[in-house]
């Protein structure tokens, strides 16, 4: 069956088919003509919107289109985010993908941040440093993007305690059982002298700690502690049977710390009472280093007096005790713990960068940060000054330049407006010193080439050659393998001017039948370049092997 054309008012015509057919004939000359051809442009391309393009099949439009230069998409954070130990370190990347479908890594041009710098820190590269054990989140800011991770810094030694019951006045043996993982170390400690452990009070792994907890003299009821590592059990003993002693001595407190460092200057005091007014008591050391300097003795309610006037000599802390008794000797005595905390570690730090800083002439900004390191609870305090009056320093958060534990120093220099180089010598912790160098201003910019900037590799893998080119030759450049560290073996260095340095592709070993090839990246980046220069390593699989039989 034929389909007849159905003409239009135009001239042109639909077939049953649903084909659009155009017949143009000249009417009044190119006027006419040109009309024609811009109704026909017309109306083919809202038959083509209404029809789908012209094919039997329609499509709907894009709901946008894209023209310009490529659009930020998003902004990823990838790397290690869990630490099981304190100043453990793990590099974090910061990547931006784009509306053409590539990515960059982008970390150097970051801003990092951390929501808590007392437990984790971040430097100005994605550098992460464990502080101490908790949760926090760090977040990388690029343009109008910001990315975060959780972070986690947990004790791979965590300890748990069994609970023991509580004593009778007549004490007795008791037993707490001791979890936790193979190879992690403890110690035990009571915390009262009337819990004497009796077994071993240090171990490996899981174990129990033996004690005996002495006869209750003269108080209706105490409590006292056993602590392994950071977790502790409180151990009871209640007045709980038998007759009452003719005359009771109670001291408040019942014991006491005090500084390592000992002083002739500072008294402490004990306060005494006793179950009767006329009650006359004597009170006595049992070790050269705690002093009674007054209330030796005294009868009903009195105060003692004592020093600590020696520094501990030894790294592991001290005990000693004041006894509160009567004159026969027949009542039980009251007794007052002293405690002298062990000599602390000396303090340590370590800055990163180590190296110092090059800056341009223009001046700028870096962050530097300070990792002190010193015994569990103690307190590191160092200070970062500079003397220059170009060069500042300042804390982050800002808190002046005196602080204590891990914390980022921001530096700062001014232009120079001169035009030789100038330098400083900041003084940072542990009297060490962090240089600073910026260029002068008549100094030429610097530039920068790579060569190649693409390397393909087999199999068998095998040594590449990289050329970093400056002009002029006394630039400062530095290089990093990125994410192709772990099968590209070159080491990261600083260099000036040009200089070609030698790296490995390991060989690329996957299983049979999935030749996968693989891809990484190193880069090349100087102080005045506003963006790294890339290197791409391409590496193919091994080809897999197939038997016909």
């Amino acid at each position: 069956m034929s389909a007849s054309p159905r003409p239009t008012t135009d001239g042109s015509e639909f077939n049953q088919t649903g084909r659009f057919v155009m017949t143009i004939t000249d009417q009044t000359g190119a006027a006419k003509s040109a009309l024609l051809r811009r109704e026909f442009a017309v109306g083919l391309l809202g038959l083509l919107l209404a029809c789908g393009g012209g094919n039997d099949n329609p499509v709907a439009p894009a709901s946008t289109v894209t023209t310009g230069p490529r659009q930020l998409l998003s902004l990823e954070i990838s790397g290690a985010t869990t630490f099981q130990a304190l100043v453990a370190q793990a590099k974090l990347a910061a990547t931006a993908r784009y509306s053409d479908g590539s990515s960059a890594d982008i970390s150097d041009q970051s801003i990092w941040e951390t929501s808590d710098a007392a437990i984790v820190t971040v430097s100005d590269a994605g550098l992460l440093t464990s502080v101490s054990y908790g949760d926090a989140e760090v977040t990388a800011r690029f343009q109008a993007l910001t990315a975060s991770a959780p972070v986690s810094v947990t004790n791979a030694c965590s300890v748990a305690l069994s609970e023991v019951p509580t004593f009778n006045r007549h004490g007795g043996p008791g037993t707490m059982q001791v979890q936790i993982a193979e190879g992690c170390e403890w110690v035990a400690r009571a915390s009262v002298d009337w819990i004497t452990i009796t077994g071993s009070y240090s171990g490996s792994g899981p174990g129990a700690v033996a004690f005996v907890v002495s006869s209750l003299n003269g108080v209706t009821s105490r409590a006292g502690r056993v602590t392994v590592v950071d977790q502790s059990v409180l151990i009871q003993q209640e007045n709980s049977d038998g007759s009452e002693p003719a005359f009771r001595y109670f001291v408040t407190p019942e014991s006491r710390n005090v500084p390592y460092i000992g002083s002739a200057f500072r008294s402490y005091t004990v306060t005494v009472n006793t179950s009767r007014p006329d009650t006359q008591w004597t009170a006595t050391s049992n070790q050269p280093w705690l002093v009674v300097t007054a209330g030796a003795s005294g009868v009903g309610e009195g105060v003692v007096t004592y020093r600590v006037p020696d520094p501990n000599p030894s790294s592991v802390d001290r005990t000693a005790t004041i006894t509160v008794a009567g004159l026969s000797g027949l009542n039980p005595p009251a007794m007052h713990t002293v405690r002298q905390d062990p000599v602390p570690q000396a303090c340590s730090y370590q800055l990163s960068p180590a190296n110092g800083w090059s800056v341009v002439a223009n001046g700028g900004t870096r962050f530097v940060a300070v990792v002190a390191t010193g015994a569990q609870g103690q307190t590191c305090t160092w200070s970062f000054s500079s003397s220059a009056s170009w060069l500042s320093v300042e804390l982050a958060p800002l808190a002046g330049i005196v602080s204590s534990g891990n914390k980022e120093v921001i530096l700062t220099a001014t232009a120079n407006p001169g035009p030789a180089v100038r330098s400083a010598s900041l003084v940072a912790p542990d009297d060490t010193e962090f240089e600073v160098r910026q260029d002068g201003a008549s100094e030429a910019a610097c530039s920068y080439a790579v060569f190649p900037t693409t390397a393909s590799f087999g199999p068998a893998g095998g040594p590449g050659q990289l050329t970093v080119t400056t002009n002029p030759q006394d630039c400062s450049w530095y290089f990093e393998p990125s994410s192709a560290e772990d099968w590209v073996t070159a080491s990261s260095h600083d260099g000036v001017g040009t200089t070609t340095f030698t790296y490995t592709v390991k060989p690329h070993n996957v299983p049979a039948g999935a030749p996968a090839p693989r891809q990484g990246t190193m880069y090349v980046k100087g102080d005045s370049l506003s963006s790294s220069i890339y290197v791409t390593i391409t590496q193919d699989g091994l080809a897999s092997t197939t038997t016909s039989r």
